[in-house]
């Protein structure tokens, strides 16, 4: 997992040049006037998602990890905590959705937890079993963007 901010010196920080790509993309894009829904960047090798959605109490939200896809979770307004743990074999899944590279599990252990706010960058591998969505105090509204990025791209250098 990386967890970032368009505001902070991420060009620096020693990440694949794709990263900073989307990264830069999140940080030019203005999102106020684009609607929830489905966008191609580069195909279906790079794509985002418009998520206008109320954050939820811990215990209605399910931990997920993917498969093909890296997800680039961007907070464009309001806040969010969200869970984060390394995948293990021992996980039960709960749901599979292999149309979406959408994987719940049942629960997880050793979740840590980071605060999302307005400009923040969260970055998960495969390897990372996420809970995004989380009230941070109580429900509220949020705006974010999720870019899909293919694992291979990250693979191939520039």
């Amino acid at each position: 997992m990386i967890f970032t901010s368009i505001y902070s010196d991420y060009k620096s920080q020693g990440l694949h040049p794709v990263l900073i790509k989307v990264i830069d993309f999140l940080k030019e894009t203005d999102f106020s006037d684009i609607g929830p829904g489905e966008y191609e960047l580069e195909g279906r090798d790079i794509f985002y998602q418009v998520h206008e959605i109320k954050t939820e109490e811990l215990e209605k939200r399910s931990p997920e990890s993917h498969k093909e896809y890296i997800d680039c979770q961007f907070v464009v307004k309001g806040e969010e905590k969200i869970g984060i743990t390394r995948l293990k074999d021992s996980y039960s899944v709960k749901e599979y959705f292999e149309n979406r590279d959408l994987i719940f599990y049942k629960s997880v252990e050793d979740e840590g937890y980071v605060h999302a706010v307005e400009g923040c960058v969260s970055v998960f591998f495969p390897e990372d079993v996420h809970k995004p969505q989380i009230a941070f105090k109580e429900p509220a509204d949020e705006k974010k963007v999720v870019v899909k990025i293919r694992t291979s791209l990250l693979s191939n250098q520039e």
